[in-house]
């Protein structure tokens, strides 16, 4: 078999970063591939074999875990939010403003919204967050034990100590950044 990276990534509808015409001649397993196969990446506990795979290509799945995100500073904010939440739009200074402290890392997760609307309203409002996740369902921000939007997770060492239910204002605001100083 040989095919070239630029097929593969069309069938699997991927996109290829680095040369299309590459040819590959097999798959493997990435810790143990050999020049010319190309591997995959779904499990996050091989991440770790990324940079000494043999592997001429790697599959890598875009989607983030959470836990990723919650590593960079002392303090992680997770916030649930919608375009079409008029609450979200409320409190939105009030996240705007901790995103500019630097003790705090501000994650986003849409709510049951469509894209262009979310995308239009962080345009709009200007984007808080280092990242947004995505949540078309709703059924990671109830695992997360949301009950609606907007709903706050103030976490330190990746343990929630706080929940805000409903849009953030000037208390809860002085409140966290209380906490956080």
């Amino acid at each position: 078999m040989e095919i070239t990276l630029g097929k593969i990534a069309s069938e699997i509808g991927g996109k290829v970063i680095g040369n299309p015409s590459h040819l590959i001649k097999g798959v493997s397993q990435i810790q143990d591939a050999s020049s010319g196969t190309i591997t995959f990446l779904s499990n996050p506990s091989y991440k770790k074999y990324l940079e000494t795979t043999n592997a001429d290509a790697v599959i890598v799945e875009e989607k983030i875990f959470l836990n990723d995100l919650l590593k960079e500073k002392p303090y992680n904010l997770i916030n649930i939010w919608a375009s079409w939440c008029a609450p979200c739009k409320e409190e939105h200074p009030y996240l705007i403003e901790l995103s500019f402290n630097d003790r705090i890392n501000l994650v986003g997760i849409n709510y049951k919204d469509n894209i262009k609307n979310a995308k239009n309203f962080l345009f709009d409002l200007g984007n808080p967050y280092k990242e947004v996740l995505v949540d078309n369902s709703g059924v990671k921000s109830i695992e997360l034990g949301a009950i609606g939007v907007p709903e706050t997770y103030l976490l330190k060492d990746n343990k929630i100590i706080k929940k805000f239910i409903g849009p953030l204002n000037k208390i809860t605001f002085d409140e966290i950044t209380e906490i956080i100083k």
